[in-house]
């Protein structure tokens, strides 16, 4: 600890830094941002691909109500100690940086990177901490953060302190000093985001902000400041991210539990990377954070609300005037004698208890022309907010419930305002108008992979596969309906699956249509789930292979079936076996097919356990071991070329069932044995698993298979080959 900054919370901390890669592909956006617009993080997942990049360390917050949310985490986590490993990253040790940030508007924000000390921030309500919030914290927010972030090794912050320096004693010299610090970094952000620029400031220039900041944080010039007396003194607020600091605290706290008192000062937990940044800098822009409402029906929320005020109506007078928008229009519901200081306040005390006792979800979104597409869409509401203002002349908010008619420069209500300013995004150019079909239903069957080898890692990190995959009856249905207005909406009907660009459905159409220029006027995907999610059956894969087939039928695009499946490989690696189907051998990640001939027409019975299957676990379980058998991929081609059933449901094999945990290894052992007792010709676990099938020549066989083991296991199957 630098005895120096001894006291003020705010610390040089051991930063790293990516070496050797493209800093324009490496430099993100936070998180929390774009949850509601998956065309954004599709955008930049083509961008950055394999490259090394702060996007393969976090998890958009768009995907934590996803199916995969654990693997995701466990990919994020492994990455983590990968680039580790690798050497990704070079530690300036003890640093505070100096940025500059270009914003996309042409101003420079200053800002001053180092940690903070999570022993002195509090955000609950009238704390007295040296941190606080400058918000209301939602506090269901957390938990799913603290997941991606407690096992995380490496930190990497979105976040924003303020100090109120009108006198620009603490940054603003770093910037005439520059010329003689190094330059750690100098590169054009993506996504017309800007430029960034870091300098590393010398052990004198760290002195000069520590005795400036102590000089901010002297009680007696604290409270001349804003004309108080005795208030303990508040040195750094809330900018943006409170909500991961928060985290930040939450995971501290766990870890406090944990350990001896004497053990907290050394604990990484302790402290949080942030950027500290001057209140009074001239770039700073409150944008405001407005609310937009999905699955709704406006005019029965509007009429809650106001229900829900005595004398709240229709229009605008004296009050809180809460304005809104939605498909059928636009309009403001007054809330007359309000006890909130602002009216977001207002707005938020009813959508929390509304959304209670409702159906619907919120989002917090910035940008207008954002907020009126979202709107316009049907079934969705959307509130508009006004900036928070910059106040330079009141007491902080430990005063705010003595002096209610003085609310104080520094507080806001729960996601009133940001710092965070859009990048602006381009307009979609279409072609030449085509006739297009308003509706179709589509089939999207499931796969099974009837042979599967890994041959070894590839130097893009992805591994070499070898594998004959083959197609049955079970499928999803996909309904496209074009003309919906808006943008790309998908519904399904298992709740707790992706409707963002997490969902391969969503991926698919929004490629298809970048890719082709052609304008439906809006598309709604219904997304019909047969397959079982999560079951190395390919469910999501197909669902984007037939939204692809699909699309290109409504909007009569023309492209060949090979186009589509090269097209599909941009959307996941499975998509363009599942855009082509029938039996084939995949190779590379999976995007290479070659034609087989088809596997002779038989009955299939699959059985999926209850327990999950870690892809990346098993990977990394293959890589550390010398597999002992492969697949006899030859032996199935020929086979195959000859119409033996047998012969191909013999050679069946798939190597991830030699690594799987024992436990997991011996249930998918009993489902086998089930399956060949019954008369299967072969068994086989398909993709990653866990599920279990086997192939039947018999169809009564195949049925008392189907019988005995949904008694056991309720995703279990009777289907056919295709």
């Amino acid at each position: 600890m630098d005895e120096r900054f001894r006291g003020l919370g705010f610390y040089p901390a051991d930063i790293l830094l990516p070496q050797g890669c493209d800093l324009k592909k490496w430099a993100v956006v936070a998180c929390d941002q774009y949850t509601s617009q998956p065309e954004y993080w599709q955008r930049v997942e083509r961008c950055v691909g394999t490259a090394p990049s702060a996007l393969h360390l976090i998890l958009p917050e768009s995907s934590l109500d996803g199916p995969n949310v654990e693997t995701d985490i466990m990919d994020v986590t492994n990455t983590m100690s990968r680039y580790l490993r690798d050497g990704i990253f070079r530690t300036c040790p003890s640093a505070l940086v100096y940025v500059e940030r270009t914003l996309a508007s042409g101003k420079v924000r200053r800002g001053l990177v180092g940690m903070v000390d999570l022993e002195e921030y509090d955000y609950e309500p009238g704390s007295t901490s040296l941190i606080r919030a400058t918000e209301g914290t939602v506090l269901s927010r957390i938990p799913p953060r603290v997941a991606v972030r407690k096992n995380a090794s490496v930190e990497l912050p979105h976040v924003m302190v303020l100090a109120d320096d009108p006198a620009g004693t603490v940054i603003e010299p770093l910037s005439e000093d520059k010329a003689s610090l190094e330059t750690l970094y100098d590169f054009d952000l993506m996504e017309h985001s800007g430029h960034l620029r870091g300098w590393l400031l010398d052990q004198e220039r760290q002195g000069r902000v520590a005795e400036a900041l102590r000089a901010l944080a002297d009680p007696a010039a604290f409270n001349a400041r804003y004309g108080t007396e005795a208030l303990p003194v508040m040195l750094f607020a809330m900018g943006d991210g409170n909500h991961s600091l928060a985290t930040a605290k939450a995971c501290y706290e766990r870890q406090k539990t944990l350990t001896p008192p004497e053990q907290w000062a050394a604990l990484p937990a302790r402290y949080a990377l942030v950027e500290l940044v001057n209140l009074h800098d001239g770039s700073l822009e409150f944008e405001p954070i407005h609310r937009v409402l999905f699955g709704v029906e406006p005019k029965v929320l509007l009429a809650d609300l106001v229900a829900a005020y005595p004398g709240a109506r229709e229009g605008m007078g004296e009050g809180h005037v809460l304005r809104y928008v939605h498909a059928d229009g636009t309009g403001a519901v007054t809330v007359p004698h309000p006890s909130a200081q602002l009216p977001v306040a207002t707005l938020q005390t009813f959508l929390d208890r509304w959304l209670g006792a409702h159906a619907g979800r919120i989002d917090y979104i910035h940008g207008a022309d954002v907020v009126r597409s979202l709107a316009s869409q049907p079934g969705n509401l959307a509130s508009s907010s006004r900036p928070w203002a910059r106040r330079r002349s009141s007491p902080p908010s430990s005063t705010t419930e003595s002096c209610p008619e003085r609310p104080s420069p520094w507080e806001r209500p729960r996601t009133s305002g940001s710092i965070w300013r859009p990048a602006g995004f381009d307009k979609q150019r279409f072609g030449k108008e085509r006739m297009v079909m308003p509706r179709l239903t589509v089939e999207a069957p499931a796969k099974l992979n009837l042979t599967l080898d890994v041959l070894g890692r590839r130097s893009d990190g992805y591994h070499e596969l070898r594998m004959v995959m083959q197609s049955v009856a079970l499928a999803d249905r996909i309904t496209l309906e074009t003309g919906t207005g808006g943008g790309v909406r998908v519904r399904t009907n298992l709740s707790f699956l992706p409707t963002n660009e997490k969902n391969l459905a969503a991926a698919a159409a929004l490629q298809f249509l970048e890719d082709c220029g052609l304008d439906c006027g809006g598309l709604s995907i219904s997304v019909e789930k047969h397959i079982p999610v999560c079951a190395g059956t390919g469910g999501g894969s197909s669902d984007a292979a037939a939204v692809l087939r699909g699309l290109n039928r409504l909007l009569g695009a023309g492209y060949s079936g090979e186009a589509l499946a090269r097209l599909g490989e941009r959307v996941g690696s499975d998509v363009p076996y599942c855009v082509l189907g029938g039996t084939a051998l995949a190779e590379g990640r999976g995007e290479v097919l070659t034609p087989l001939p088809a596997l002779p027409r038989c009955h299939a019975v699959l059985c999926k356990p209850a327990f999950s299957i870690s892809t990346p676990e098993l990977f990394a379980r293959v890589d550390g071991v010398k597999l002992r058998h492969r697949p006899d991929t030859e032996g199935m081609v020929v086979a195959l070329e000859g119409g033996d059933l047998g012969g191909a449901a013999r050679r069946m094999y798939n190597i991830f069932e030699d690594v799987l945990p024992p436990r997991q290894a011996e249930e998918i052992s009993g489902i086998k044995n089930v399956l060949v007792q019954h008369g299967a010709l072969g068994a086989n676990m398909s993709g990653t698993g866990p599920t279990v099938f086997g192939l039947f020549e018999r169809a009564e066989d195949a049925a008392q298979a189907w019988e005995e083991l949904r008694g056991t296991y309720r995703d279990t199957f009777l289907t056919e080959t295709l």
